[in-house]
């Protein structure tokens, strides 16, 4: 039963410690930074695999920042 008992206290205590991503937003506005905001959603995308652009064989990614979006496309190895 306390083994039950800490288990449970550990998984609240995990889940309340995560803000959702409407309260990083909310935080965002006031403050400026979008950085735990953009940090959520590429942690979401890497879980729905959105992520990962499929390239053919031999074929890279390689993405470049540009302003607030990111760009990415698959390039060949030069060689």
């Amino acid at each position: 039963m306390r083994i039950l008992l800490l288990v449970l206290t550990v998984t609240l205590a995990a889940c309340a410690s995560k803000p959702t991503l409407e309260e990083l937003e909310d935080e965002a506005m006031v403050s400026g930074d979008w950085s735990a905001v953009e940090r959520r959603e590429e942690i979401q995308k890497d879980l729905r695999g959105e992520s990962a652009q499929r390239c053919p064989d031999k074929h890279t990614v390689v993405c470049e920042q540009m302003g607030g979006s990111e760009d990415c496309e698959c390039v060949s190895p030069r060689w």
